[in-house]
């Protein structure tokens, strides 16, 4: 096996609050969250499909010992409470409702604020 140095480039497509990427008959809506996971964290909706895709948007930060910001959680749950979906799909569990990541998102919340 050759081993070839990393090479680093930049994104060919980025974008700012939101971008909708039309995928024939159904589409893409991009959205930047605010996360306790990271400080990029992009919901994907498929509104046709009334699915929510949110990654580890829910996950602790683990470049700064995996501490939970409760201000951001608030912003995240702020944010898929916004959004129209049936289902929600995060990057490590099974899918779920709308109801049901609210719940474990509130229930989150609530613990951290009686540490």
């Amino acid at each position: 096996m050759i081993k070839r140095p990393t090479q680093v480039v930049t994104s060919d497509l980025s974008f700012g609050e939101s971008m909708e990427i039309d995928l024939g008959d159904i589409t893409a809506e991009l959205y930047h969250v605010e996360s306790p996971h990271s400080e990029d964290c992009v919901c994907i909706l498929i509104p046709q499909e009334r699915v929510l895709f949110i990654g580890d948007a829910v996950g602790v930060d683990y470049y700064n010992n995996c501490f939970l910001d409760k201000e951001k959680l608030r912003s995240l749950i702020t944010s898929i409470e916004g959004f129209d979906f049936d289902i929600c799909v995060m990057g490590h569990a099974e899918p779920m409702s709308k109801d049901n990541i609210l719940h474990i998102m509130h229930s989150l919340l609530e613990r951290q604020e009686n540490v």
